[in-house]
């Protein structure tokens, strides 16, 4: 004949406090994961509404810029491009963006310092965006031999 222990504990009750903590820790982390998914969300989007989500954005391509160093401009896109305007646009048609839609309209530009661009220093990252949407943007040196090149 065998025998069979077979114990039966009540389960531990949770108790009130502890409780209460667990649903604090939780809505807690979803406020957080809420709060982190809409900058990258606005990022990934294209949708720019200051410094912080255009640093985001530009991370997103994998530039890490100086925040501090951001210089916000607000102009506006001339109706007709010249020469200089027209080859810039080539550009931002390549990794397609396309200014010419843009001509005559209200535009920020954000320029930053960029911190990790390899074997060079004097890096900007240049950001253009119309009602909170990316339009274009460059890579470039601030040198006078320098070098201009799409985001990506």
């Amino acid at each position: 004949m065998t025998e069979s222990w077979v114990t039966t504990e009540e389960p531990k009750k949770l108790g009130r406090k502890t409780a209460v903590c667990i649903v604090l820790l939780i809505a807690a982390v979803l406020c957080m994961m809420v709060v982190i998914r809409g900058i990258d969300k606005n990022a990934s989007n294209g949708k720019v509404t200051d410094a912080e989500t255009a640093a985001a954005y530009l991370l997103t391509l994998g530039w890490e810029v100086d925040q501090s160093s951001c210089q916000a401009q607000t102009t506006v896109l001339p109706e007709y491009f010249d020469t200089t305007l027209s080859d810039y646009n080539k550009l931002q048609l390549e990794q397609g963006f396309d200014l010419e839609k843009f001509a005559g309209k209200e535009i920020i530009v954000y320029t930053f310092q960029v911190k990790n661009y390899p074997n060079a220093s004097d890096v900007m990252a240049c950001l253009m965006t119309c009602k909170s949407r990316v339009i274009g943007g460059d890579i470039h040196s601030a040198e006078m031999d320098g070098f201009m090149h799409a985001l990506q």
